[in-house]
């Protein structure tokens, strides 16, 4: 399973790799990619290991799936770096350009502040904006049974606006991703989720990324992630009871463990990494009925298909069929929860709309709570 899943991440990538108009270079000209790094209080940032990502089938393979930069250098005391390599590492065969990447790189990735700048080098000397970091002023407090975050914007960059602000979650198996939770929010919205969400022991920080694309191919485009603020969210007042419960998902009588074990990682916590559209419900045994059930979160649900909904079903025995629908949400979304449910089961069924073509392809956790 790990080498088909592996095999076909590399299919999509080659088939997908993104390629942008000719450069004005051969491939045996020296190219030039160079910049500033200037840290959040707007000073130089000297010392720093800068990043440099090529997105070719050939540094995609060498450089472990992007994890890994294909070079590095260190900014100077003025924060200045250099990169210079052969054209043919920025082009294919017939001179069209890979889109490459300079991002600020250390051993503390991904916690302290991260500014990444994607581009084509088109140039044979390639001059890139200042790569300024951004903390974003993290900060949260509590009201009542709520979360309350806060951030600072990035402002603009250039004469442009943020295009899209995510407030991403991270768990402790997690990787290097932000998985436990993320949401898509506007620079003045105020983010207020209940505590429960983060799961306690799970929970490790949370941050802020901001995004502006590249209005066309000769442009840049910038990701800014702010620091991590690893401050505690302690569960107070609830009970997850279905940490490693069984699951189980249409078309495969398989037990599913990861998508209760609170991991929220990569593959393979991504339990229902499939191409199969025969996925249209997944189940959650809690092994027992428990009463006045009050919440069901779903961490990372996606599917195939444009439209529809997720519905959420209870039933304490499935032999004669399942029970009425308790709730849904719009498909659109990837995380989501139902709460003030007070409802009694052992069967917690995630169900997608009966329409042609659709299935659900994964999901990272399934979490049910009980108050205390």
């Amino acid at each position: 399973m790990k080498k088909t899943f592996f095999i076909s991440l590399l299919a999509v990538f080659l088939i997908s790799c993104n390629l942008g108009p000719s450069a004005e270079y051969g491939p045996d000209d020296t190219v030039t990619i160079s910049g500033t790094c200037i840290d959040a209080d707007s000073t130089d940032y000297d010392d720093m290991e800068v990043g440099l990502w090529i997105a070719s089938p050939e540094s995609w393979v060498t450089d472990f799936f992007g994890l890994t930069p294909s070079t590095y250098t260190v900014t100077d005391t003025f924060g200045y770096y250099e990169f210079l390599r052969k054209g043919r590492d920025f082009t294919d065969d017939n001179g069209a350009t890979y889109k490459v990447a300079v991002m600020n790189y250390n051993t503390n990735l991904p916690y302290e502040p991260h500014t990444r700048i994607d581009f084509y080098p088109l140039h044979i000397e390639n001059s890139v904006p200042e790569l300024k970091l951004w903390n974003a002023n993290c900060n949260f407090s509590f009201t009542n049974e709520m979360v309350d975050f806060a951030f600072e914007g990035v402002g603009k960059v250039g004469e442009a606006d943020i295009d899209s602000y995510r407030f991403e979650v991270k768990a402790k198996i997690d990787g290097i991703g932000y998985n436990l939770w993320q949401e898509k929010v506007d620079e003045n919205d105020e983010i207020s989720l209940p505590r429960y969400l983060f799961g306690g022991n799970q929970y490790l920080g949370w941050r802020m990324v901001a995004e502006k694309k590249a209005p066309s191919d000769a442009d840049f485009g910038y990701i800014y992630m702010s620091e991590t603020d690893t401050s505690a969210i302690a569960l107070t007042g609830y009970t997850i009871i279905s940490l490693g419960k069984n699951c189980f998902r249409e078309a495969t009588p398989d037990t599913i463990k990861t998508l209760t074990d609170g991991g929220f990682g990569p593959y393979p916590s991504y339990a229902l990494s499939i191409g199969s559209t025969d996925v249209s419900w997944i189940v959650l045994d809690l092994g027992q009925v428990y009463d006045s059930i009050f919440a069901v979160a779903v961490y990372g649900i996606g599917h195939s298909g444009t439209a529809g909904k997720y519905y959420l079903i209870f039933d304490d025995d499935t032999t004669d069929g399942w029970g009425e629908k308790a709730d849904s949400v719009s498909m659109n979304e990837d995380y989501f929860y139902f709460e003030n449910l007070n409802a009694s089961a052992r069967f917690v069924r995630i169900e997608l709309s009966a329409i042609s073509g659709m299935g659900i392809g994964y999901c990272r956790e399934i979490s049910v709570f009980k108050k205390n």
